[in-house]
């Protein structure tokens, strides 16, 4: 809808590319340029720090910080955008990091019963995910303020019937409700 996630994918390639092909300078596998005299890195690894600069400047300037603004202006019309941001799981260059900072700053906002219940299917996505990523740690956070019975339900279903890692993480959330929302403890206890 937004294109968040082809951005993403592509900052996320061209960061690995890049990462590769320094990898294989310093270790050896890349020749030198015979032009060059010293330590100068070759070609391809600077050809591949460009593209991947060109990515990331692009996923940023074109998407994160017109989100950011408009988001802290007007977060109401921004939040169908926030949210596909949020629910791309893409470990794209300081994505992560950009995703605490919403999250953070949704904790602050008065929601609709919509937003509220979108957020909840994303969390809950993001118990679902394969990864453990940084950001994980505000969405149980935000979790705390947002959650109600049904989101509860939800979760412990995730906490009986997933996989390894989603039964860790829904239980992770869980337990950090129990201990912050005293008012649901009959849901999580059922």
């Amino acid at each position: 809808m937004f294109g968040y996630r082809q951005l993403m994918d592509e900052s996320y390639s061209a960061h690995k590319k890049f990462k590769q092909e320094w990898a294989d300078w310093q270790n050896g596998k890349r020749k030198k340029d015979k032009k060059a005299k010293g330590n100068v890195e070759p070609e391809s690894v600077t050809k591949a720090r460009n593209e991947f600069l060109q990515k990331n400047d692009s996923l940023y300037s074109l998407k994160i910080y017109p989100l950011e603004k408009n988001f802290w202006e007007t977060p109401h019309s921004a939040f169908a955008e926030l949210i596909e941001f949020l629910s791309v799981d893409i470990a794209a260059f300081r994505c992560g990091y950009a995703k605490e900072v919403f999250l953070q700053r949704l904790k602050n906002i008065e929601l609709t019963a919509i937003e509220i219940k979108q957020i909840q299917q994303v969390a809950l996505k993001m118990c679902e995910t394969e990864n453990v990523r940084r950001e994980f740690r505000r969405w149980c956070r935000l979790m705390i303020r947002l959650a109600d019975a049904e989101f509860i339900l939800n979760l412990s279903g995730l906490s009986k019937n997933g996989n390894s890692l989603t039964r860790l993480k829904a239980n992770w959330m869980l337990e950090l409700l129990e201990r912050h929302r005293t008012d649901l403890r009959k849901a999580i206890e059922n």
